[in-house]
């Protein structure tokens, strides 16, 4: 190490060289310790900002429960009035809804209650013959209508009167030219 000692006579100092190095650690100690003040604050940044993406996460998943949950209850309304033989599902919204519940299991409660209560004020929303819809769980199956297919005849074996007839079903627009 190198001192200088001063033209007084009293002092002795270290030679420059050495301040200014010790003056350069204490520039390079000083920017560190911003550095690591400016990360602090950017960790406790990004720590709220998680925090706050944590909490947005849950209320999504809150929500997302909340609409199943109600498209469940919504699917069991329909489901009974179907099996209470409600003539139209048009009449639902004179259903009362607020005795039916879903619980944490995704189970319905109240739904045949509601049904009762409103056969009971409104007897004439159902139909007559609710024992059979309630006997096997689905509504009654009806044999729709039978089309009667056209019988196929030859057209060489009609007879005149029947081949025109025929032609005036087929095309009304159609005039036939007699010869």
């Amino acid at each position: 190490m190198v001192f200088q000692i001063s033209d007084d006579g009293g002092d002795i100092t270290p030679d420059n060289s050495y301040s200014s190095l010790n003056d350069g650690g204490s520039r390079q100690l000083e920017r560190l310790q911003a550095d690591l003040a400016e990360e602090r604050a950017r960790n406790v940044s990004m720590r709220a900002e998680m925090e706050q993406i944590r909490r947005e996460a849950e209320h999504a998943v809150e929500m997302g429960r909340s609409r199943i949950a109600d498209v469940r209850r919504e699917s069991a309304i329909r489901h009974g009035a179907v099996l209470s033989g409600l003539v139209d599902m048009d009449c639902l919204p004179l259903l009362n809804v607020s005795s039916i519940s879903v619980d944490d299991d995704g189970n319905i409660s109240g739904i045949d209650e509601a049904f009762e209560d409103l056969r009971s004020k409104k007897p004439f929303l159902f139909s007559r013959r609710d024992s059979d819809i309630r006997s096997n769980g689905t509504a009654r199956a009806v044999a729709a209508p039978r089309i009667r297919a056209p019988a196929v005849s030859n057209v060489r074996e009609m007879a005149e009167s029947d081949y025109k007839s025929s032609l005036r079903k087929i095309a009304p627009a159609y005039n036939r030219r007699s010869n």
